[in-house]
């Protein structure tokens, strides 16, 4: 009964019909280079599958192997009915890393018409390497749209838009440390009170005085905000808001970071810093043309030195960022969350 009206409140907060939860991944098994196949229990429950590295014995590849399944229901509530016997759709599962900042896409083999989408079980593999990722990872199901439609009002038409998702599935890479190993640090500090920081309005700083390892710092002065970004659990209004916040600063803070990293590339595609490495290997080739991190980050230097290039380069970084950071996924749980107030 709950997940209907949740089902309920993500079509009236969209302008089309969004079924949140429509599609079901399942992993059956899983290989790690040069050890057999293991097959999973059917009756599992659990969506978590450990892959913790062991130091003495660590694994470099490991292959997934699962089935999305997308109900013939599903089809019917998120395509117009003249495009029903042949969707125009295409799946993919996302794989997301925030501790690694890695995030890539495996696509469906769905072996049907290009272009479209048939409704029922597809297989998938998903292959992970752990010299890229650190802690979890997340597999997250998504069908989207796959080609232009024609617009009745009621119907998403803009090819890539998504139309529905999944529950996701973690899969531990290795055992968390105690004190994390982040990107950068963060810190909470008044700013009215330090002179290294901008005025008490400002909502947050990102400071590069030690360009090997930027820090953020939140402003405590905005004591309300600051109680909103200690808000507990995934749901309510505060958490809510808590990650609308935080969207907002990620966007402000991935802009500086990407940027900073490009103007630190050398002629081999190499940056200073570790840190700015991690950031091109995210962006990098989703800002380019490039398959290669070093090649595609030459050329976003070049494009940075080009007057001309660097107003089109922006337009692109904002978009790739809001594809990274996903806010709008955010901004609709809120307003569900409005609408039941």
């Amino acid at each position: 009964m709950a997940d209907s009206k949740s089902q309920k409140l993500r079509q009236t907060a969209l302008p089309y019909p969004y079924r949140e939860n429509g599609l079901s991944l399942k992993l059956e098994g899983c290989q790690v280079e040069g050890e057999q196949p293991v097959e999973f229990d059917e009756e599992r429950e659990s969506s978590t599958v450990d892959l913790a590295v062991d130091e003495s014995d660590p694994w470099e590849r490991a292959t997934l192997r699962g089935e999305v399944t997308l109900p013939e229901e599903v089809v019917e509530s998120v395509f117009p009915p003249d495009e029903r016997s042949s969707p125009p759709g295409k799946l993919y599962v996302a794989v997301r890393c925030p501790d690694a900042i890695y995030r890539d896409r495996v696509d469906v083999d769905t072996s049907g018409t290009e272009g479209c989408v048939d409704p029922g079980v597809h297989d998938v593999e998903v292959s992970l390497r752990s010299d890229r990722l650190r802690e979890e990872v997340r597999l997250i199901p998504f069908l989207v749209r796959s080609s232009e439609g024609e617009s009745d009002g009621t119907f998403a038409t803009t090819p890539n838009v998504r139309l529905a998702s999944g529950e996701p599935w973690t899969v531990v890479v290795d055992e968390e440390e105690e004190n994390g190993n982040s990107l950068i640090d963060g810190e909470e500090a008044e700013f009215s009170e330090h002179d290294h920081l901008p005025g008490e309005k400002r909502l947050y700083h990102l400071d590069f005085r030690n360009a090997d390892s930027p820090k953020l710092w939140i402003n405590s002065d905005h004591s309300r905000i600051v109680d909103i970004l200690h808000a507990n659990g995934s749901v309510g209004a505060e958490a809510r808001m808590r990650d609308v916040v935080l969207d907002q600063i990620q966007q402000g803070v991935w802009s500086q970071l990407v940027m900073r990293a490009i103007s630190d590339v050398d002629e081999e595609g190499e940056p200073r810093h570790d840190w700015e490495q991690a950031v091109l290997n995210i962006f990098a080739r989703d800002l380019t043309d490039e398959d290669d991190v070093a090649r595609a980050s030459i050329q976003l230097r070049e494009e940075l030195d080009d007057p001309e290039g660097v107003a089109v380069l922006m337009e692109r970084l904002d978009g790739s960022i809001q594809d990274y950071i996903d806010p709008r996924d955010q901004l609709i749980n809120l307003v569900e969350e409005g609408l039941q107030l």
